[in-house]
């Protein structure tokens, strides 16, 4: 991950994409919304990913370090979704967060970051951009 640091956005660069980002402004947007779609939610499912997701098995290192550089708060995802199990033991989600700024290049380039969490960038309007995630988790409650 590269940072430049200049007067208004700052800019990084993280697998190839480029963007230009508020980081401010992208953690104003997430005060506003005191939970994430999860908790919003709270179907079985949601609460399989809350709890995989609060001991550290979704997203990897990197993500919550990027993450955290945009302003990006990882229990709040703006979107959650499952699209079932994949194996046993296994469910695969999505979803995604946004934030404050621009990609400048590679949109929609999808980024397998580990064998189980892939990350792709897609561009919105109104000066946001899109976070979107797949991620092959464990199911660990009891049903």
């Amino acid at each position: 991950m590269t940072l430049l640091k200049e007067e208004g956005l700052d800019q990084l660069t993280f697998k190839g994409w480029t963007v230009e980002f508020d980081r401010p402004a992208t953690q104003s947007l997430y005060a506003k919304n005191p939970i994430g779609a999860a908790e919003q939610c709270g179907c079985l499912e949601c609460r399989n990913f809350i709890a995989v997701r609060n001991q550290g098995l979704v997203y990897p290192v990197e993500i919550v370090q990027l993450f955290d550089t945009l302003g990006i708060d990882i229990a709040r995802e703006c979107d959650l979704y499952t699209t079932g199990r994949t194996s046993p033991g296994r469910r695969e989600y999505g979803g995604w967060f946004d934030a404050v700024g621009t990609i400048i290049a590679d949109v929609n380039e999808s980024t397998e970051i580990t064998a189980d969490f892939q990350l792709i960038p897609v561009t919105r309007a109104s000066g946001l951009f899109r976070l979107e995630f797949q991620v092959n988790a464990p199911w660990i409650l009891e049903h």
